[in-house]
């Protein structure tokens, strides 16, 4: 068998790429953003001085996954770049429009390198499968699709009730799915012969709309082991406000509406939140908190552990979600967890986290002041979560090969080599 793995962005699909190589089977990945680590990309931003030079690593770093083979690594497409760019400036509605035509560009470069070196299986994630498949599929070439989050219909319809109730938050937020866009969606999901989910909550919002359950396959994700370490003891929580983080992109979606709100009747002295993702709010969004709520542009993945280190709790109020990476981030550095139910069932409710039952101010502001009031028992989970070994991208890596039936792997680094 001969896979090949392609995505205009990231979204960890490297790791897709990684767990068809370790079983020998990867032809190729295909990316507009991913750079080599030997590249010229890599020894450019190596040589550029100052500021300039740490921004640009940074940025690069992001975008290279030092353990896969270079030689898999095809490169085609530029707007997944203009894209990024267009985000970052708060310009949603054109980011968007970018996308879905890159998207369509993408998927020509797709077919021609699936024509000069032919595969069994294609895989890639939602919105960017469509016209790969629509190809694929008559040439008897199994389709593999990725379904990061979960249906987009189900998605409209809760962010158009959280609209209206915070509508001053989608200014700058990212459109909901049209109906081109959910049309294009089911498409897919019509065209893919197994469709891999993250999350119950995924699975289900897709069963409810019709997806068949017998091509859907659950195989939660996990976190990068290779940049997290044991976590160091944290300073007991008595004297001081609990620090609580949020991590992503920081936008409706994520239940922002009823964070923010929930932090405007929390005491400074009593917890503190700090937003750390791409800012998609109005400039004046946090002004009502900005004694208690501070905001801090994305970093890369590596660096996450060292603000994590820094908090006690992280939170994931998320209306909607697939799988929270974040959230196995989380318990890799030890902190204890406030979850939505949609952010996927990683917390262990009242051993390593509280599981909200509503995304809601109230339900919110009730788990805050739970944990910030109690050291003991926000100690207990943290130690808990230390104690714990939560899953990891090797783990996902070994059961997504298994669900597809790809070939006895490579044995990779084990995970206390990797600690």
């Amino acid at each position: 068998m001969r896979v090949g793995v392609f995505h205009p962005g990231a979204q960890n699909s490297w790791q897709r790429a990684l767990a068809a190589q370790e079983a020998g089977v990867l032809a190729w990945y295909l990316s507009s953003v991913q750079v080599r680590a030997d590249g010229p990309a890599m020894r450019t931003a190596a040589s550029v001085p100052g500021a300039a030079g740490r921004w640009l690593r940074r940025e690069l770093e992001r975008r290279c996954c030092r353990a896969l083979d270079p030689r898999m690594l095809r490169r085609a497409g530029i707007s997944e770049l203009a894209e990024i760019a267009l985000r970052r400036a708060g310009w949603m509605q054109t980011a968007a429009a970018v996308n879905r035509w890159g998207n369509a560009c993408f998927a020509r470069h797709v077919i021609a390198q699936a024509r000069a070196e032919p595969v069994d299986l294609i895989w890639t994630h939602n919105d960017s499968a469509l016209e790969s498949f629509t190809w694929a599929k008559p040439r008897g070439i199994r389709c593999v699709l990725d379904q990061s989050i979960g249906h987009p219909a189900a998605l409209a319809e809760i962010l158009e009730s959280d609209r209206a109730r915070y509508p001053e938050l989608y200014e700058r937020a990212p459109p909901l799915p049209s109906g081109h866009e959910i049309a294009r969606a089911e498409r897919e999901l019509d065209l893919a012969d197994t469709v891999l989910v993250g999350s119950a909550f995924a699975r289900d919002s897709l069963t409810a709309r019709g997806v068949p359950g017998d091509k859907i396959r659950l195989v939660p994700y996990g976190f990068d082991e290779t940049l997290w370490s044991q976590p160091g003891p944290r300073p007991p929580l008595r004297g001081r406000p609990l620090e609580v983080l949020f991590v992503g992109a920081v936008q409706p979606r994520k239940g922002l509406g009823a964070l923010l709100q929930a932090f405007t009747r929390i005491d400074p002295r009593v917890a503190r939140l700090t937003l750390l993702g791409r800012m998609d709010l109005p400039a004046n969004a946090l002004a009502p908190v900005a004694d208690r709520v501070v905001h801090r542009p994305p970093v890369p993945r590596r660096e996450v552990a060292a603000v994590m280190a820094r908090a006690d709790v992280l939170i994931l109020p998320s209306l909607f979600e697939g799988s929270a990476v974040v959230a196995y981030e989380a318990q890799a550095a030890g902190l204890a967890l406030i979850q939505s139910a949609s952010t996927g069932w990683i917390a262990e409710q009242d051993r390593t986290g509280l599981i909200l039952p509503d995304v809601s101010a109230a339900a919110i502001r009730t788990a805050v002041l739970a944990l910030a009031h109690d050291p003991d028992r926000l100690a207990a989970m943290q130690t808990a979560a230390a104690a714990a070994q939560p899953r990891c991208w090797a783990d996902y890596r070994a059961e997504v090969r298994q669900v597809l039936g790809l070939a006895a792997a490579q044995v990779p680094e084990s995970r206390e080599a990797a600690a």
